[in-house]
């Protein structure tokens, strides 16, 4: 008999509620130790079975050990089904109920379940951009103590190396010498730790799944290796969205819409998403209407009375629905160049050496990512920094 269970997890007990095709209860709610939870699965679970439980932080390893004895493990949006089962009545077993019953006739509003591989990176992507964080609060309580002692800085990058003695030898109190010197040693120590983390990121873009798919997010103006790397994070595996539409409505980069008689208006934008991947979409905007013509001019078009922010708003959500198509059909981005590709690649070998871990020259490297994004054969050479590179015969011309 195919039962629905729905779990309401805690973190010291699970509440349990089992359920029949034809909403019967099997089973009243019952409480089971989160120390017993292995044993209860183990014992009660059975393939037949789905089990549904809301999303929550440490959800995921739920998930996990639920599917070693069920293929049918269901995520419930915990947003959606606040609003289809909003009641007066708000106990741990009424929740579990609510989950049996709903998945039981086919109800249940889901989210979807990332791969281990996904959740690591994206684990990876959040911890890098905590780190940077951290060291900008440290850099910016260290220019409080210059603004309040009036000491103009004599050079740009006042954080450097070599800049460190400069640091050491002014003229402060007891106080704000020590204040300076651990935040000198913060900034280290904190340099440290991310190029660590990014260094492991470059790893991951030149392995599966992430190789795949990096080539084609990088060909994007603003889009280096790192803001590429959030954005896969963010989404995952690109077929899980049928259209651009539901991309756009991922990120939060849609327009809420109210139409109602003859009312049809639209509003902000949803912000209803993934948070850092509006952020990325948004600074890597703000970056191709600086150096990419086509972005550029897609800007300026927008009406002046819209304030920039808004203006930059619509660029990201523009951005996204090229990613969208460009990523999907693994296609060529039309709004770049060839050349702005290959010295973007040739940044991608360079970084942590991705070319010289795959036994790869630089050039090579250049000329494997062109080739897989099928522009290969079109270029023979092209110029980084200074310097004008050949590259090798392409594996497309043969």
């Amino acid at each position: 008999m195919k039962r629905y269970i729905g779990l309401d997890v805690h973190k010291d007990f699970t509440m349990i509620a089992i359920m029949n095709g034809r909403q019967e209860t099997l089973q009243s709610p019952y409480k089971v130790r989160m120390g017993g939870f292995n044993k209860w699965m183990a014992e009660n679970i059975t393939q037949e079975d789905t089990v549904a439980f809301e999303a929550s932080n440490g959800c995921w390893e739920i998930y996990d050990r639920l599917s070693e004895h069920t293929p049918n493990v269901l995520v419930a949006n915990t947003n959606e089904l606040k609003v289809i089962s909003k009641s007066d009545v708000k106990t741990d077993k009424h929740d579990a109920m609510v989950l049996a019953k709903l998945t039981s006739v086919n109800m249940l509003p889901t989210i979807w379940v990332p791969p281990v591989e996904v959740r690591e990176l994206r684990s990876l992507m959040a911890q890098r951009k905590q780190l940077i964080k951290m060291r900008t609060m440290t850099k910016n309580r260290m220019h409080g103590i210059l603004m309040r002692r009036h000491i103009r800085k004599p050079m740009k990058e006042a954080f450097r190396d070599q800049h460190k003695e400069w640091w050491l030898d002014l003229p402060l109190t007891k106080v704000e010498k020590l204040q300076i010197k651990q935040g000198l040693e913060q900034i280290e120590f904190l340099n440290k730790q991310i190029s660590e983390i990014e260094e492991c990121v470059a790893e991951l873009s030149t392995q599966s799944p992430w190789k795949e798919q990096a080539a084609f997010v990088m060909q994007s103006t603003g889009i280096g290796l790192n803001s590429a790397m959030t954005i896969l994070a963010a989404i995952g595996d690109i077929t899980h969205f049928p259209s651009d539409k539901k991309l756009v409505g991922y990120s939060g980069l849609g327009s809420r819409v109210h139409a109602s008689g003859n009312t049809n208006r639209t509003g902000k934008i949803s912000k209803q998403g993934r948070k850092e991947l509006r952020t990325t979409l948004v600074e890597s905007a703000w970056i191709a209407i600086r150096y990419n013509e086509f972005w550029k001019e897609e800007y300026e078009r927008l009406t002046t009375r819209k304030p920039a922010n808004k203006k930059i708003t619509i660029i990201a959500h523009k951005t996204l629905v090229v990613f969208w198509h460009v990523t999907n059909k693994k296609a060529i981005d039309r709004n770049t160049t060839k050349e702005a590709t290959a010295k973007k690649d040739m940044k991608w070998a360079m970084t942590y050496q991705c070319a010289t871990k795959q036994d790869l020259s630089r050039p090579a490297f250049v000329q494997q990512e062109l080739d897989r994004l099928g522009i290969g054969v079109e270029l023979k050479r092209f110029k980084y920094g200074s310097k004008y590179y050949n590259l090798p015969v392409s594996s497309l011309s043969s």
